[in-house]
C-alpha cells in the first residue's frame, strides 16, 4: 500500500468509522478491476454479482436523500437493468 493511499484509507475511516460495522462485504470499483485484469472471474455473472454488491453496499451505507445514494439508485441500477436485457 502506497503512502497515498494509506492517508486517503485513514482519511475515510475518520469520516466513516461506523463503514465496516455496517456493511459486512466491501467492494469497491478499484477492486473490480483489479479481478477483471487478473482474470478472476470465471463468468459475467460473477463480476455482476460484485458489481450489484458494490451499488447494494452504497445504498445501504448512504442516506437515501445524498447524492451518492440517489446516483447509485438511478443511474448505475438503470444501467444494471438495462444490460441485462
Amino acid at each position: 500500500m502506497s503512502i497515498v493511499q494509506y492517508c486517503i484509507l485513514k482519511c475515510l475511516f475518520q469520516l466513516y468509522p461506523n463503514y465496516y460495522d455496517v456493511i459486512q462485504e466491501p467492494i469497491d470499483l478499484k477492486m473490480i478491476a483489479k479481478k477483471v485484469m487478473d482474470n478472476e472471474y470465471r463468468t459475467p455473472d460473477d463480476m455482476d454479482r460484485e458489481v450489484t454488491l458494490m451499488v447494494n453496499n452504497a445504498k445501504t451505507f448512504n442516506e437515501p436523500k445524498s447524492t451518492i445514494y440517489k446516483v447509485i439508485g438511478t443511474e448505475l441500477s438503470g444501467s444494471l437493468r438495462e444490460n441485462q436485457s
